[in-house]
């Protein structure tokens, strides 16, 4: 569910009767939860100072969806953070993803 979806929608099926739909709409909200700290973290990314960019790197791809990163065509994709901060940082992405 994209990250512009209502939250309010998730959590009334959480507390729904079925567990099944209960259990789906928990993971949608982590997922959102981690989509939207995803994109915060490529927002901010630019501005820190290089060896917290290594770090927040590191922390974005651990908490992002691989998927989504990199696929240029996903508005969550890092591709364009990437082009900013250089070919060393593409390469430790890369290195991360394939992990």
């Amino acid at each position: 569910m994209p990250i512009e979806e209502s939250v309010e929608f998730l959590e009334g099926l959480v507390d729904g009767e079925s567990e099944a739909v209960e259990k789906a709409a928990l993971v949608a909200l982590r997922q959102q939860q981690a989509d939207a700290e995803t994109a915060e973290l490529i927002a901010a990314l630019p501005d820190q100072p290089q060896p917290r960019q290594w770090a927040w790197l590191h922390a974005l791809i651990r908490r992002g969806d691989p998927a989504h990163l990199a696929d240029p065509k996903d508005p969550r994709s890092i591709h364009a953070l990437l082009d900013h901060l250089g070919q060393y940082f593409r390469e430790e992405a890369n290195s991360l993803l394939k992990k």
